[in-house]
């Protein structure tokens, strides 16, 4: 079993799973060192979802585990 934030699934539900995968990581001093206008957060999730949209059809992954720390975005 698996818990998610959407409730208990069976691991085969998902396909390939990919554990401690980083989506991105936005630090917090490039933020007091350059602004927020450093990185364009809606760009990067849409750029991270045709991604993701791409290793699902692609090579079967059905779940990715962000092992991104709180403090890295």
């Amino acid at each position: 079993m698996i818990y998610t934030v959407t409730g208990i699934k069976e691991k085969e539900d998902y396909g390939k799973i990919l554990m401690h995968e980083h989506i991105g990581c936005i630090s917090n001093d490039m933020i007091q060192a350059f602004g927020k206008e450093w990185l364009d957060k809606k760009k990067l999730a849409d750029f991270a979802v045709d991604i993701l949209k791409m290793m699902k059809v692609k090579y079967g992954v059905g779940m990715i585990v962000d092992g991104t720390p709180i403090d890295l975005g």
